[in-house]
């Protein structure tokens, strides 16, 4: 499953960089906006940017990605940026995961995912994704959890469109195509029942680990507190800058190299060829500051903010300090 892992967790970062703005009505939003295009496995029936590449894994194997499962209510959508759509739901049941009482889930019409295995090779591009209001849904998710994205801090992408109706079964979806072709132990014709599937899909997302969400809070103490690393750095040459990047809509950051000068707080693996993730324009090189930073995973020379505030200036070396001394 590392593998399945590793790909489709990148492919559903990338899912939110998307195109144009969608057309919506008040009851249903559709993100084929386009009435004469064909169907979703068509893939000359819309010009997309660019493809993630899937390996296929079916229903009960996505759910094992999910670090989030609501039973929600669709409330609105409105356009976000020039390419993605956000759609607001009313949380009834958390069954998985810190979600609140109202979420955003963001989509891309125009990133397209490349599905293969063995046995399936397909394309899908222009699918579509309905949800209608005063309709339960139950919703297996990823959470979003950048510190630096303009997205609302409760946001979500779905996961290869697996959309679960809990008023119509039938009308559920995955790959842009009805669920029961992507269900492997669940026989939604015999079940159609919402309370089967919510009992079948909690029980396999059981022993999900949700994400431990970013810091929240612009207190100097709990962040310094929170955070793996607190480090002083000087910037050096570009990784990437934001405008080299694909990811525009909900995110504008900087990839910089950097030199560890201090480290007050936890370990670093080397003091040089460190990278860090930060705002659009925010740095040049040879600039000085202190940051409290996690490794993207356990031993990684890659860092991430753990806050929307966790850059400072050298004048709060001492306090940072005292925060760490008591």
């Amino acid at each position: 499953m590392t593998k399945i892992m590793i790909t489709l967790v990148l492919s559903v970062i990338m899912i939110l960089t998307g195109c144009s703005a969608f057309n919506t009505n008040d009851d249903v939003v559709s993100l084929n906006d386009n009435k004469n295009h064909t169907h979703s496995h068509n893939h000359n029936s819309l010009q997309l940017r660019g493809y993630a590449i899937v390996e296929y894994i079916s229903f009960e194997e996505a759910l094992g990605l999910a670090t989030d499962l609501v039973i929600a209510q669709y409330i609105g959508s409105k356009a976000f940026g020039e390419n993605l759509v956000e759609f607001e739901f009313y949380v009834k049941e958390n069954l998985l995961g810190y979600a609140s009482s109202r979420i955003f889930i963001y989509v891309d019409k125009t990133f397209g995912y490349h599905v293969s295995n063995n046995e399936k090779h397909f394309m899908v591009d222009n699918y579509e994704i309905k949800f209608h209001k005063e309709v339960y849904y139950l919703l297996p998710l990823v959470a979003i959890n950048n510190p630096l994205a303009s997205i609302d801090e409760n946001g979500f992408t779905l996961i290869l469109n697996t959309v679960i109706n809990l008023n119509d079964l039938t009308e559920s979806t995955m790959y842009g195509e009805n669920l029961i072709h992507h269900s492997t132990d669940f026989d939604f014709e015999y079940h159609n029942n919402p309370e089967k599937i919510i009992s079948f899909v909690v029980e396999i997302t059981r022993y999900n680990t949700p994400i431990k969400r970013y810091i929240q809070s612009n207190d100097l103490s709990e962040i310094i507190l929170n955070s793996q690393n607190v480090l002083k750095i000087e910037i050096n040459e570009p990784l990437r800058l934001y405008h080299e990047q694909i990811t525009t809509d909900w995110i504008k950051t900087d990839l910089y190299y950097f030199t560890v000068l201090e480290v007050l707080k936890g370990y670093v693996i080397g003091y040089s060829d460190n990278v860090i993730t930060l705002p659009a324009n925010f740095a040049q090189v040879s600039d000085k500051f202190l940051v409290a930073v996690n490794p993207i995973r356990e031993g990684s020379s890659w860092f991430d903010l753990t806050s929307r505030t966790s850059i400072f200036s050298l004048d709060y070396f001492y306090e940072i300090n005292k925060i760490l001394e008591n």
